[in-house]
């Protein structure tokens, strides 16, 4: 019983405890130096978090056999957006538009139905080059870039390992029950960051956008 309550508390916590955190898209976790700052990234940031969590669950639902070709599809995309965010700097994916990805895969867990390979691994191949076109860090030194983008893939590839190795490994009924209470909770806080933002954004206020942290941490 032990995985299972360690998978809830573990997608519930990484979900909502850092939804009060006020971090930029692509600034590191202040006071950590560069590598341990990006490290801390795919986590710090809501909209990453539940994506990588509603991921590595539903890449784990699917059963082994595709949590293991999902897992290197899902760093592939990362690696390869953040190779490209690096040489050719853009302006990253919308807060809203992660959210409503991790929405949408956070449900298909909640449902609990086989999906076809192709499509889980190509919903894994999207996450990660939505996650990484998101994480690319701003201009600095060679050397400050490499630690970066090295912290970034590592804690997103390591989040996504833990979550869905624990969760493929869950066969029985009640088992399967926490998988989707777990993505419950993400699907939740994802249409609470949402509607949240949404109530936001339509008050006509003379001031900067918040972000979806600002916005949870200020109600």
């Amino acid at each position: 019983m032990k995985p299972v309550v360690w998978l809830i508390h573990g997608a519930i916590g990484a979900s909502l405890s850092v939804l009060p955190t006020a971090v930029y898209a692509h600034s590191p976790v202040t006071g950590l130096g560069t590598f341990y700052g990006f490290l801390l990234h795919p986590v710090s940031v809501p909209s990453h978090a539940l994506l990588v969590i509603g991921t590595a669950l539903m890449l784990g639902q699917q059963g082994r056999e595709i949590a293991r070709r999902g897992l290197p599809v899902f760093g592939c995309g990362l690696i390869t957006a953040l190779g490209l965010s690096r040489l050719a700097p853009a302006q990253g994916v919308a807060e809203h538009v992660l959210l409503v990805m991790a929405l949408v895969i956070a449900s298909l867990v909640v449902l609990d139905r086989r999906i076809p390979s192709l499509l889980a691994l190509a919903l894994a191949a999207v996450a990660g080059l939505a996650i990484g076109h998101d994480s690319s860090p701003v201009a600095g030194s060679d050397t400050g870039s490499l630690f970066a983008l090295a912290g970034v893939t590592l804690g997103a590839l390591y989040l996504t390992l833990v979550i869905a190795g624990l969760s493929s490994g869950l066969a029985k009924t009640w088992q399967r029950v926490g998988i989707r209470i777990a993505a419950s909770w993400v699907a939740a806080a994802c249409l609470l960051v949402l509607s949240l933002t949404i109530a936001s954004s339509s008050k006509h206020v003379a001031s900067a956008p918040e972000t979806s942290s600002e916005v949870i941490w200020r109600c």
